[in-house]
């Protein structure tokens, strides 16, 4: 993997730190709920559910969902992923081109655009469009292991953590899609999808402080 941009990894990493504040949002939201908000079994969806008294996405969950600032929670959503797509135009600008990092960005970007279209498309108001919107959540999966293969050589550490959280996130998707998940839909969910933005923001730290010599500053 070679650098050719030092001031866009900065941009890069900026980018995907900001979306951290996708971990905080869901406290502040689920904290407003008129009824207990379970990370444990409630979706991260339900937080950005529009209306009140509607069921959950959850399985095994009965209790009806109300979430009111469930407007933060999806501007949230849309800002993750117009932050994802962001730190992947700029690392694909920071980065010598290569196969393995073309491939793995494309499926960032494709993360990024579920994240938006997951905020504009809440589950109770266009839930098909909502379901396929997380489904492109997958291919950061093969992201993360992609560039897990681009950092082995130069960055070992950096492409142990990459196959860690494929790993991590290959458990979650499994568990959320079997009945197992029943009652615990918001820990598989998070297994599932929150390694990614983990990753994310590692990834940025990661490569903005990589050494480089005769690239921009």
């Amino acid at each position: 993997m070679e650098i050719t941009s030092r001031t866009a990894l900065r941009w890069a990493a900026a980018a995907w730190l900001g979306t951290g504040i996708y971990f905080p949002l869901q406290l502040v939201v689920a904290r407003a709920w008129p009824r207990p908000y379970s990370f444990i079994a409630n979706t991260i969806s339900d937080l950005g559910v529009t209306a009140c008294d509607v069921p959950s996405t959850a399985r095994g969950v009965e209790a009806l969902v109300c979430s009111p600032l469930h407007d933060v929670m999806n501007g949230g959503f849309i800002a993750f992923g117009m932050m994802t797509i962001a730190g992947a135009a700029l690392l694909a600008r920071g980065l010598r081109g290569s196969r393995l990092n073309a491939v793995a960005i494309g499926c960032i970007v494709i993360v990024g655009t579920g994240g938006v279209l997951v905020g504009l498309a809440p589950s109770n108001v266009s839930p098909e469009l909502h379901k396929a919107a997380a489904l492109m959540r997958v291919p950061g999966v093969l992201a993360m292991g992609l560039m897990g293969l681009s950092l082995r050589q130069q960055r070992p550490r950096l492409a142990t953590f990459s196959f860690g959280a494929a790993a991590a996130s290959i458990v979650g998707m499994a568990w959320f899609a079997s009945p197992a998940s029943a009652g615990w839909a918001g820990a598989a969910e998070r297994l599932a999808l929150d390694p990614f933005t983990i990753w994310a923001m590692a990834m940025g730290v990661g490569l903005a402080s990589q050494p480089t010599r005769g690239v921009e500053d």
